[in-house]
């Protein structure tokens, strides 16, 4: 079983996460990298560290064959993860209908009953989009 995401979801909830609220390991690794490479006459506060990319900063470092540093698992492509060409998987769940998919899928391979997926509620989701 595989669950797949929209992309562009996926992308703009990976940055919410990682770049919009205090993080102790992405602003100091990838943030610092980021705002070094893509942002022109950046203050040195922003250099030191790292908070505060901008989504714009976010697509040319993933864009970037030359990036400054390596790729995320939160972002990185699906087929580099999961290899969909190379493995015939027998479910695709997707993650906008998670818990209904989930809760079928275990149904399929004969889970008990009352195993239930939990509830889930995306933190970064699409519904607050400007």
């Amino acid at each position: 079983a595989v669950f797949v995401r929209d992309p562009m979801e996926r992308l703009v909830s990976a940055f919410r996460d990682k770049f919009e609220h205090p993080n102790s390991y992405y602003h100091p690794v990838f943030g610092k990298a980021i705002i070094k490479k893509y942002r022109p006459n950046a203050c040195e506060e922003e250099l030191n560290n790292g908070s505060g990319v901008k989504f714009k900063e976010f697509i040319h470092y993933l864009l970037d064959s030359h990036r400054p540093v390596g790729m995320d698992i939160h972002w990185e492509k699906i087929s580099k993860l999961c290899y969909p060409c190379l493995i015939h998987y027998d479910f695709v769940g997707k993650f906008e209908t998670l818990e209904e998919d989930a809760n079928y899928f275990l149904q399929l391979i004969g889970a008990p009953k009352k195993l239930k997926f939990p509830n889930f509620k995306d933190r970064h989701s699409s519904d607050k989009r400007t």
